[in-house]
């Protein structure tokens, strides 16, 4: 357990965790297990350090092996999706555009961006994130064009986004200002 042990001794657990997220072998029983949501915790850890070998681990497990990740995930969907929901939310600006870059390779998943589709949370986190403007927004506006874009979009989902209809033209306002596609403002 990284979050009650010393810097030194969970920089080394997560360093051979990451070398087990780099086997396919190894990475299927982190999937599997419910030790990765403990990896998502640890990522928002005090200690940088720590919480940067966290992410590290985290972003190979969620990205190495897409096919994998879908099929170790799939009956845990709902719980996966508010894990990398509120992965977005976390950090500072900087931890935040890493955690972007990770969730749009995962998006390029057929079967995960049904998930994500489905989620409320995530819709928010993304909605978050775009009120953050600047790169920060203009590549949660290419998550979101996954999202909203993907047939099995919820209307929930759809009416997350921009409510109030005051946020909802700050949201349209910041994506014209960071060039987003005009496809991703019609879906707004």
């Amino acid at each position: 357990d990284v979050g009650v042990v010393p810097s030194q001794t969970g920089l080394l657990f997560l360093d051979i965790l990451k070398g087990c997220a780099q086997s396919k072998v190894l990475a299927e029983k982190l999937l599997r297990s419910e030790k990765l949501f403990r990896i998502f915790e640890c990522v928002e850890l005090p200690d940088f350090a720590v919480s940067a070998s966290a992410f590290l681990v985290l972003k190979d497990l969620l990205t190495l092996f897409p096919a994998l990740l879908v099929q170790c995930v799939s009956d845990r969907k709902e719980k996966f999706t508010a894990a990398v929901a509120h992965l977005l939310t976390v950090g500072s600006g900087s931890q935040k555009k890493k955690s972007e870059d990770v969730v749009i390779l995962m998006v390029t998943s057929e079967p995960l961006v049904a998930g994500f589709a489905q989620s409320e949370d995530f819709a928010k986190a993304l909605e978050s994130l775009i009120l953050q403007k600047d790169q920060i927004a203009l590549k949660a506006s290419v998550i979101l064009k996954s999202v909203l874009g993907h047939p099995s979009v919820t209307a929930e989902v759809k009416n997350v986004i921009g409510q109030p209809a005051a946020t909802k033209d700050v949201i349209v306002e910041v994506l014209g200002e960071c060039k987003a596609s005009e496809e991703v403002i019609e879906l707004v």
